[in-house]
This record gives structure tokens, sequence and C-alpha cells, in this order.
């Protein structure tokens, strides 16, 4: 039975799941062949075999050839059926790979595909023959794409009428005609797209007081708290507005020059890096070496990422290191690249521990070496309170500008909803403005308390 609350457990049963999919693909591929020389859909009174396929297993004709395209290829490609028996690529990946492979380059093939997402695949084999190797040169004319949408019969009949006025116009097919179509009004919208990519991702106003570093947005209901993750996520990519001066006269500036932020997403072709992740839009740009600590706007120490992954860093869900230029490392909480498996356990366990410390009020630069070094090899901690405490010894109790001391005692309560919160074991009150509760705080049942000494 699984456990719904548990995300570990979750995951520990899909990725079964996969691995048991996987070998039931293989072995439907051999039974569809042997259906097929059987003759199986005369006898149950079929007129052709996709009807017969179609009938017991719901397949259209298209789907019905790639599976017996694939499943025969497999005949003749032994390891890379051995990867599909094994769980170690996907139904979809063997796909992909069976239109290049053979037998003589399909061990270089599965060694270039190993740690790919299925579309990173699907592009690592486009404009390749059967019998290329994946270092042989494209051939940019064998790559084709589909274009698939549906409409309501008012949209396909302006649609359609353009397109036959088009072609009767110019003498195009309706492919060519419709790229036409497409080009004018791309031409009439790139002056805005110009503006868009020079435009800095935050449009929300987060007021941060020099004082106490009490951060707060403005909401029609009244001044909200953000988070030191939200900060440092906007502080990345948004327009600042000195107000401290007269407001006739306030300085407004963006965190990176309009050029260099047109330059960044471009050169990620208006997507996000994170590797597999193809979202092209809400497109943040992100400070390798955040500004806090010291990071410039130099675009080898920058990035394009999407929102959601960006919110992921700042929370400690995800780690990025190395230069633009030199190479990236994209890793998760538990130390694995995004290519390998993840440990789901020290996963949530250095989630957790990264934003009890981010409350306590260290930095993220600090917060992630601390992890890194108590979970260095022959030193990983074994409990949530282990790693705390670990990391705690090597970071430098110091003062705040609002008076408090960070790194003194204190007690960590950790909510079973993954919610954070620091309470001060020393009966100094904490301060609304770092989002802390004190050490009286009522626990839930559900909580854990973790005493930092």
């Amino acid at each position: 039975m699984i456990d719904e609350r548990d995300w570990k457990s979750v995951h520990d049963a899909l990725t079964r799941h996969a691995r048991l999919r996987c070998a039931q693909e293989f072995e439907e591929g051999q039974l569809l062949l042997a259906a097929q020389r059987t003759r199986a859909w005369v006898h149950d009174g079929c007129a052709t075999f996709a009807q017969y396929v179609e009938r017991h297993l719901g397949y259209d004709g298209r789907m019905t050839f790639e599976k017996l395209r694939v499943a025969s290829a497999l005949e003749r490609l032994p390891l890379l059926a051995s990867t599909l028996r094994d769980g170690a690529f996907c139904w979809s990946a063997i796909r992909e790979l069976t239109r290049v492979a053979t037998a003589r380059t399909e061990e270089e093939w599965i060694a270039a595909a190993r740690g790919r997402t299925v579309r990173e695949i699907e592009e690592l084999v486009a404009g390749h023959r059967t019998g290329d190797t994946p270092r042989d040169p494209r051939d940019p004319s064998l790559i084709r794409h589909v274009l698939r949408f549906e409409l309501t019969a008012e949209e396909f009949a302006l649609v359609r009428d353009a397109l036959d006025r088009r072609r009767a116009d110019s003498g195009l097919t309706h492919e060519a005609s419709l790229v036409e179509l497409v080009r004018a009004g791309e031409a009439a919208m790139r002056a805005t797209a110009d503006d868009a990519t020079s435009s800095s991702a935050f449009q929300i106003a987060i007021t941060r007081c020099p004082e106490c570093e009490r951060a707060e947005i403005e909401t029609r209901a009244g001044p909200i708290e953000v988070t030191e993750a939200a900060l440092e996520k906007a502080a990345c990519d948004a327009e600042v507005v000195d107000v401290t001066r007269n407001e006739a006269h306030a300085r407004v500036s963006r965190s990176i020059p309009p050029k260099t932020r047109r330059f960044v997403l471009r050169r990620a072709r208006m997507r996000c890096e994170v590797p597999g992740c193809r979202a092209r839009i809400d497109l943040n740009v992100h400070h390798i070496v955040l500004r806090s600590e010291g990071g410039t706007h130099d675009p080898d120490n920058l990035l394009c990422i999407c929102r959601a992954h960006h919110t992921q860093l700042h929370e400690g869900y995800l780690t990025i290191d190395g230069r633009y230029s030199t190479g990236l490392t994209f890793t998760r909480a538990d130390g694995s690249l995004l290519s390998e498996p993840m440990r789901p356990v020290e996963a949530d366990n250095a989630a957790l521990a990264f934003q009890a410390l981010r409350q306590m009020g260290f930095g993220e630069g600090e917060c992630r070496s601390a992890l890194a070094a108590a979970t260095a090899a022959g030193a990983r901690p074994g409990t949530l309170e282990e790693l705390i405490r670990t990391a705690l010894r090597s970071l430098q109790p110091r003062a705040r500008k609002d008076g408090f001391v960070v790194g003194e005692r204190e007690a960590v309560y950790l909510r079973a909803d993954c919610h954070t919160h620091v309470g001060i074991g020393n009966g100094q009150p904490a301060r609304a403005s770092r989002g802390l509760s004190t050490s009286s705080r009522p626990r839930s049942a559900a909580s854990r308390a973790v005493t930092i000494s």
C-alpha cells in the first residue's frame, strides 16, 4: 500500500512501475509480431491486423505501425532490446534510437543517449540516417516537423480560406502559404518582442528596509512579508527604485543591464537552460553567483531559466555550479545530477535543512557550502537533525542589522507539510521581519522539534 502523504514512497513506487512498464512494452512488441506472423486477426473475425490491434489494445493505425517497426528492429539490435527489457530506456526513447541504430552503431547511440530525456534524444537523432553515428554531421533536409491543432468550424473556414487565397495568388503550397502568413505576422510583432526581452521579469513591488532588512510585497490587502528565497529570486532580475530620496527624483535602475539581458535570453534561444526543460514562457535571468555574494552581471555568470526552476534554486531543491563558458553542473538537493536517479530521503532532508539554515539568517552560498561539507563522502548524516547540526558546526555565528545573532542555540520546528519555522531557544524574541516564529509556537502532532547545540 502506497502512503500518498509521503512523496518519497510515491516516487519509489512510480520508478518501480516505470521499470515494469518497460519490460511489458518489450513483451508486447514480441506478441504483436507473433500475432501478425500467425495471422491471428483472421481467426478473430477482423479484416486487417490494424483492426485486430485496435479492438484489443486500442491503438490506431499509426501507433500499430510504430509498435511493429520497433519490435522488428529490436530483433536485430540486442543491446537496445536489453535496455528496454531492463528498464534503462523507456519505449519512446527506444523508438527514436531504432530509427538510426544498427548492430554496428547501437552501442555508441546508447552511450550518447544515456541521461537524456526523450525530447533530447529526438533532437540527437534528428537529421541522421540509419547507420550514422552520433558524431556524423546532420543533414537538415531529413528533418520534418508536424504541426497539428484543432479548430472550430468558423476558425477552420477562416484559416483554409486565407491559405487558399494565398495559394491562388502566389502558387505556393498550403504549407508554404502558412509559413508566409506567419512571417508577415512575426514582422509586425518584432518591435514589441524586442521591448519584452529588455524589460525585467519581475513586475511586482517588493520593498526592503535598509535598516532591519525586512522585505514586503504591497497588495490591495496591505503589505505581505516575503521570504529570503523570494527576495533573492527577485534580486536576480528586477527593477530597483531608490525611494530614500524625494519621490519625484527616485532613481530607477535595473538589476541587469537591458543589453546584457537581451544577450542572455537570445543566447539561450528564449528557453529555460536547465537540462530537460522546454519552457519558453516566464523566463528569468539568474546569477549563478548571487549578487548578494559578490556575483556580477558578466554573461558568464548568467543563465536563462524558467520561473519554476528559479524558485527551486532559491529554495534549495536545485543547485547550479560553474561558469557558462566552461560548463555548468545541475544537481538536486541530494547532490545527484539531474540525469541520475534521485535519493529521495537524502534529497528531502537536504532541502529541509537548507530552508532551516536560510531562516536562521545564513546566506544561500553559506548554506550550500555547509551542507555540501556535511554530506561529503564518509560523513553523510543519517537524520535531518544530524544534518543540520553538522552543517551548523561549519557556520560562524554573526550579528545581523536587526540585532539577531545568527548561529546561536536555536530550536528548529519542521512540520510535515515541509514548511520550516525557526524558534529562538535562548528566549530572545524573533523579529517578524525575518519570518521567524518563537520557541513557544504551538506544534501540531505531525511536527518534529530538533534542538541545535
